[in-house]
């Protein structure tokens, strides 16, 4: 079972080790999917997303890009 992550839980990640987000509403895996949200990742504002946060209120789930 993969691990649930919070909003806060996200937000203090991203703080802590500096990375930066986009996040994507009603987007599942790049694909429209309604009441699911994408956060995705990047080491820095206009890098390349290394991975994304996938759920809905406070239940997201972290997929690592390539892995």
């Amino acid at each position: 079972m993969a691990k649930k992550y919070t909003i806060d839980q996200i937000n203090e990640i991203l703080r802590r080790q500096g990375w930066s987000s986009c996040e994507c509403k009603n987007e599942k895996h790049g694909q429209e999917c309604i009441g699911v949200d994408t956060i995705q990742i990047s080491v820095t504002e206009g890098s390349e997303y290394f991975g994304e946060f996938v759920g809905k209120e406070n239940e997201f789930e972290f997929t690592l890009y390539g892995y």
